[in-house]
């Protein structure tokens, strides 16, 4: 191909290989071939000063491309499934932190607000977001001291920020109640019999009614185990029912004082608190019959019918359009585990011959990463091959070992092995008796193996000619149809949902720890120009091993993956798509207080809600809301959704803001924003990102 300009960028890594240090003799070749060429002249720079000369020569020339540009290195993140999961799970509570102590300074400017350990937090999960980073030698010796050491140090960072963000959210929450009830009486309580409270916060910036789960004393439950919880809003008793503590359960959850109870809270405020009142008495609701019927479970929404002989889902009925959401036609069942090798080995013996007594013995007509060396060595660059021979086995022996019905759960277990690979896997299939949703979360225990692999959840649903939306950073995009050329097409990374669509019918998936997803097919090795999508089968592609550097050899232990999906009788809507997805990976936070009139740091009792924040259009949402890292004002991000121009005024219902400035992401002030009654006039363009500073 032609490159019509005469200023070129030549990427020279100092030695063979990235991720290099800067080597002194490119310099040395430069001021030679400079002295005996008079054109083009060579000159040593950074890729930042060589685009912005160019932009200054050559801008106005440019073509503009519009699309996503999905990436493969991302697969990256199934090279330690584990890790990725938990770090996924600490950006979601980093987020949860950084809210409920900015929340805590507006309403306390004598809040000592963690932002070094917030920082710290962000720096590690950033980092971590390839957790199985290693050297160079990674694959080809795992039982290498620097590759260990590396792993176990990308490890240890992700296991920190986990730690950290979970020990602010349980210490800061408890002063944010305190804070939030300021001044109650607590004679203001009008069933003295109702000793205790749950207080429950959403951080998010939509009224919502959820799911909530909190711990309570066993002393307290007694051996009935029998728990009421009311709305002292409108005095209702609220669904409530003890939650299972499975086999695969971490051990500090089996051996615990407290039961895990959850129960369906009601209209709990945008950004806001809501009090629950709590009595124990043999009227209330408890751990409910747990055995096996038949075969199915079901509620208003859905019926989930399971074959006896296998084990698998032979039917998924969605009661509102009577459509069966399986596509059987597939030749993959639903929530299948599929464990793929590559017949042909990988063949990392190439890696011996170009170094040889500590010196570099490749050709000279090779030039790293040019497309002759990636011919030569192309196995290692596209592993698995177009023409790769796949071996995919799945369990054989999955059987249905319990099912429960509950006033907020219906749920069924399934456990199955392949061979000694994996020893247990369990299934865990739960309908949501109170929002129309199923949950799924798939349990399994896995050796360690050093042979290239992969491992896929398969969902094959039903959706005649569907179209895909992906979620990603900040927006979402239509596969293939929206993309770039020469982009990823094998797989992609989800943020927080998936939808598939056609004119009649919608369905919404959302994967905590997993983010790769493949689409209509295993793609993997196909290595596709372009991606034919006829049917809705998908798959949650959750372990790999192909990379042949820089990367975890094998993976084993002990994981969890958790999905989430819904369906309606109507077409993609944005709106809906990130409520549900945002719902799912930031939950509702409970926090029991027993007799908090005992105590007088607990003063929500007799309080019944408390919001932050005015109503806002429902197609913008609070994206990012911290303090500055500049100065003692608040920053908050606004994105819209749905691609409308919205204008709407903002407030907070606890503090009066006397100042706002729009400003760019990293807080430089562009303009003063215009305020009317301590509510500031915003104005945001189809699907912008918009960044305000605010004083109180």
């Amino acid at each position: 191909s032609r490159f019509d300009f005469d200023l070129l960028a030549l990427r020279d890594p100092g030695s063979l290989g990235d991720n290099t240090k800067p080597n002194v003799n490119v310099s040395y070749i430069v001021e030679q071939w400079n002295k005996n060429w008079e054109y083009p002249k060579l000159r040593v720079s950074i890729y930042s000063e060589y685009f912005k000369r160019f932009e200054e020569k050559y801008g106005t020339y440019l073509k503009t491309f519009k699309g996503a540009w999905p990436d493969y290195w991302i697969s990256n993140s199934g090279s330690a499934a584990f890790e990725t999961g938990v770090n996924r799970i600490t950006h979601n509570n980093k987020i949860i932190a950084e809210r409920i102590c900015t929340l805590l300074k507006i309403l306390n400017s004598d809040f000592k607000y963690p932002g070094k350990k917030i920082e710290d937090i962000y720096n590690k999960i950033i980092i971590e977001d390839r957790s199985g980073w290693a050297n160079d030698v990674s694959v080809l010796e795992p039982d290498n001291y620097k590759t260990k050491g590396e792993i176990a140090e990308n490890f240890s960072n992700v296991y920190r920020a986990a730690i950290s963000a979970g020990e602010i959210i349980k210490e800061v929450h408890q002063d944010l109640v305190d804070n939030a009830a300021n001044g109650v009486d607590f004679k203001q309580k009008r069933y003295p019999d109702r000793t205790h409270n749950i207080v429950v916060t959403n951080i998010l910036n939509w009224k919502r009614s959820d799911i909530a789960e909190v711990l309570i004393p066993k002393r307290l439950l007694g051996e009935s185990k029998k728990i009421r919880i009311f709305d002292p809003i409108n005095d209702k008793e609220l669904r409530s029912q003890i939650k299972i503590i499975c086999p695969e359960d971490n051990y500090r959850e089996r051996i615990t004082d407290f039961e895990k109870v959850v129960f369906f809270a009601e209209d709990v405020p945008a950004f806001g608190l809501k009090n629950f009142e709590v009595i124990f008495d043999d009227k209330g609701s408890g751990g409910n019959s747990f055995g096996i019927s038949d075969n199915a479970i079901e509620n208003q929404f859905y019926t989930v019918r399971f074959d006896p002989r296998t084990g698998m889902i032979e039917n998924l009925e969605d009661k509102d359009s009577g459509r069966d959401l399986i596509n059987h036609s597939s030749k993959y069942q639903f929530n299948q585990l599929i464990y793929e090798n590559p017949e042909e080995k990988r063949d990392l013996s190439w890696t011996n011959p170009l170094v040889k007594e500590g010196k570099v013995t490749i050709s000279e007509d090779i030039i790293y990463l040019n497309p002759i060396f990636k011919e030569e060595f192309g196995q290692s660059y596209s592993y698995p091959g177009r023409d790769s021979k796949i071996k995919r086995i799945s369990p054989e022996n999955q059987e249905i070992i319990g099912i429960r019905n509950g006033e907020i759960f219906s749920e069924l277990f399934t456990r199955s092995s392949i061979d000694c690979l994996f020893p247990d896997i369990i299934s865990h299939f739960i309908l949501d008796n109170c929002s129309k949703r199923i949950f799924l979360r798939n349990f399994i225990s896995k050796v360690e193996k050093m042979d290239a692999e992969a491992v896929y959840f398969a969902f094959p649903f039903n959706i005649e000619k569907p179209v895909f939306k992906l979620n990603c950073h900040n927006g979402y995009f239509e596969p293939e149809k929206q993309q770039l050329p020469g982009s990823n097409r094998n797989w992609y990374c989800s943020q927080k949902w998936v939808d598939i669509y056609n004119k009649e019918t919608a369905l919404t998936w959302s994967s905590i720890e997993a983010p790769l997803v493949e689409i209509g097919d295993i793609n993997t090795s196909k290595w596709l120009d372009k991606l034919e999508i006829d049917r809705a089968d998908l798959f949650s592609y959750i372990m790999n091993n192909y990379w042949f550097t820089a990367a975890a050899a094998g993976q084993g232990g002990r994981n969890w993956f958790n999905y989430c999906f819904t369906t309606k009788s109507s077409t993609f809507d944005p709106v809906s798509s990130y409520r549900f997805g945002h719902s799912f990976h930031y939950p509702i936070i409970a926090e029991f207080l027993e007799d908090p009139g005992k105590n007088s740091g607990n003063q929500l009792a007799g309080l019944g809600e408390y919001g932050f924040i005015g109503d806002i259009p429902e197609n913008i949402i609070i994206n990012g809301f911290k303090k500055s890292e500049k100065d003692n004002s608040i920053i908050i991000r606004f994105l819209e959704v749905k691609g409308l121009s919205t204008k709407f005024k903002f407030n907070f219902k606890v503090k009066k803001i006397i100042g706002a400035y729009e400003t760019t992401p990293v807080e430089d002030e562009i303009k003063k924003a215009k305020i009317e009654n301590g509510q500031i006039m915003i104005s945001i363009d189809p699907y912008e990102l918009k960044t305000y500073k605010l004083v109180f």
